[in-house]
């Protein structure tokens, strides 16, 4: 566990129990907390300070805040600095804070008696051992479905006899039994399925809210979509061999986590997503070199420029619609549940296109940022095209220099882009786009 996350945890339990804020961890307090996120059980009375006492403990240690949001009883609070080294990109922590046992809006249990018994162990409050076994199980059954064996051995460590008494205490008789079963004969996983419907059933009849509230914050979500955009796209531009796969998956690995997806989609020409884009190959089908550009308009007559210029604008039309029909379906889902969004290739890598097409016109790329919809950042990545060939041995050099001209021409009218030489480490360019990501996100978060 990193030294900061750990002295940001210690401070932020001594706060509440200086001021009397009644929470607990409701599970796996003596897990590092490492850089996932860290689960609360907050008495809803308290919930706004503790919200208060968690962001000035932040701002007391340097951490600035990344991300806001809440989803029924979940309260996610993030936030990130960078590391001493600065080389493995930002150090983050995602705070989950819940006013009561659930998912969802899918109500397990209410929070008061978690928090009214408990005990502090290594500067952390903790509900009592059976209080534990019963969260444990039911985030084992209704959220994970499944059984660690690190679960499996904190439930044979706090089965005590107090556990069916609590159960009952919390939830329905019924409930509790089929809880409290599972749990001594052994926690089987194979039980886990028939057990979390049979819950879930008597948990809808027990919490009338069960039976309306997830709709409703099903529909909220739904709701996104139609709104302003949520996410980040980050979109990598370059030719072949500059490194876009490779910076792509670490700045993946090293981007800030949260309660959000992160996403990489290619959005090349390689895959075809249109049934349209088959047909578009087969007019472009032609006899040419491995590693040539494509042929420009033919100087042999008037008929030659004619279906040249015919296949260019078929061509363009179809990369429009398939850049915009790749974006609605795999791109803005993502962005409107607030997740990262990293685009190998994007709707104007079109560097590539034969010499004399309308993609290469003045008017054309300025046009580009207003016919798409433009990436939080861009990344124009490239490198010398002698080592571009030595790299992967497919673009003649020449041929390389052209395409890097002509992205460099393009990304020069698009918003929030920048070139990056790529003859320097992967993780160490990856490391830079994740500070930026992150300094983007406080910006977002800070308005």
């Amino acid at each position: 566990m990193a030294a900061e996350v750990d002295a940001f945890v210690r401070a932020m339990w001594a706060r509440f129990e200086s001021e009397k804020i009644r929470a607990v961890c409701p599970r796996n307090y003596d897990v590092p907390v490492g850089e996932g996120d860290y689960d609360l059980v907050v008495d809803p009375a308290d919930l706004r300070r503790a919200g208060r006492i968690i962001a000035s403990v932040a701002d007391q240690a340097g951490w600035r805040a990344l991300f806001r949001e809440t989803v029924a009883n979940h309260h996610h609070l993030g936030f990130w600095r960078e590391r001493p080294d600065n080389a493995e990109g930002p150090l983050g922590l995602h705070l989950d804070l819940q006013d009561a046992l659930g998912r969802k809006g899918f109500l397990y249990a209410a929070a008061a008696p978690f928090v009214a018994d408990s005990q502090m162990i290594d500067g952390v409050r903790v509900p009592r051992p059976e209080a534990r076994a019963l969260a444990l199980a039911l985030h084992a059954i209704l959220d994970k479905g499944t059984l660690r064996d690190d679960y499996r051995k904190a439930l044979q460590r706090d089965t005590v006899p107090g556990l069916e008494r609590f159960s009952e205490s919390v939830l329905s008789p019924r409930a509790a039994r089929m809880v409290c079963d599972w749990i001594r004969s052994g926690a089987a996983e194979a039980e886990i399925g028939r057990l979390a419907k049979a819950l879930r059933s008597n948990l809808t009849r027990s919490h009338l809210q069960n039976r309306v509230r997830p709709a409703l914050v099903r529909l909220g979500r739904w709701s996104r979509w139609f709104g302003r955009r949520q996410g980040v796209l980050i979109a990598f531009l370059g030719p072949d061999g500059a490194g876009k796969s490779t910076v792509l998956d670490a700045v993946r690995r090293l981007a800030p986590r949260g309660p959000f997806p992160v996403q990489a989609v290619y959005m090349g020409k390689r895959d075809t997503f249109l049934p349209t884009s088959r047909l578009i190959r087969l007019l472009y089908r032609h006899r040419q070199t491995p590693g040539a550009e494509p042929e420009g308009p033919s100087r042999s007559g008037g008929s030659g420029k004619l279906l040249f210029r015919l296949k260019d604008v078929a061509g363009l039309v179809n990369w429009t619609l398939e850049q915009w029909a790749r974006h609605l379906v795999q791109v803005r889902p993502i962005l409107q549940q607030g997740g990262f969004v990293l685009a190998d290739r994007y709707a104007f890598d079109l560097g590539s296109r034969a010499a004399g097409s309308l993609a290469h016109r003045p008017l054309f790329r300025r046009l580009l940022p207003r016919l798409f919809p433009v990436p939080d950042r861009t990344y124009l990545l490239w490198e010398d095209p002698e080592v571009l060939f030595a790299r992967k041995g497919e673009l003649p050099p020449d041929v390389a220099a052209r395409q890097i001209e002509r992205l460099r021409q393009i990304v020069r009218h698009v918003p929030g882009s920048r070139e990056v030489r790529t003859d320097r480490p992967a993780e160490v360019i990856a490391a830079e786009i994740a500070h930026e990501v992150a300094a983007l996100m406080e910006s977002r978060c800070r308005a």
